[in-house]
C-alpha cells in the first residue's frame, strides 16, 4: 500500500525536532567518569532528565515502525534502550554511553534525512 507523502514529511519534521532536543540534552547531562560516586538525589535528578529522552526515542521508534521504516525503527530502539537503561541505572552515565548515544544520533539523523516519501511502501494497514 502506498502511504501518504504528508505522513512521511510530518514524521521527518517531528523526528528532526526530537533528535535535536536529544542532542541538546546530551550536552547538558552530567557525564560522570566511571567509578565516581553519585548520591541518591543526584541519581533521581539524572533519571528525571533522562526519561524525556527515552520518550522521544520511543516516539521515533513507534512512528517509524508504523510507517514501515523498519531499519530506522530498529536504530531508534537502540537509542530507546540506551536511555531506559540509564533511567534504571544512572551510574551508567559515562563517556562510553555518551559516545554510543552520539553515534546513534548521527545515524538516526542520516536515516531520517534519507527518507524519500514518494518511494516508500508499507504493508502496515493504516
Amino acid at each position: 500500500m502506498k502511504l501518504k507523502t504528508e505522513w512521511f514529511i510530518r514524521f521527518q519534521q517531528e523526528a528532526r525536532t526530537h533528535l535535536g532536543e536529544i542532542d541538546e540534552a546530551l550536552k547538558k547531562l552530567d557525564w560522570k567518569r566511571e567509578g565516581q560516586a553519585r548520591s541518591a538525589e543526584e541519581k533521581e535528578a539524572e533519571a528525571s532528565q533522562i526519561k524525556p529522552l527515552f520518550v522521544k526515542a520511543h516516539n521515533i521508534k513507534g512512528t517509524a515502525a508504523m510507517l514501515g521504516l523498519e531499519e530506522l525503527a530498529a536504530k531508534a530502539m537502540e537509542l530507546e534502550t540506551l536511555w531506559w537503561e540509564a533511567v534504571e541505572n544512572p551510574d551508567c552515565l559515562n563517556e562510553s554511553l555518551r559516545a554510543k548515544a552520539e553515534a546513534d544520533l548521527i545515524e538516526l539523523n542520516r536515516m531520517v534525512e534519507a527518507i524519500q516519501p514518494s518511494e516508500v511502501n508499507s504493508t502496515n494497514p493504516i
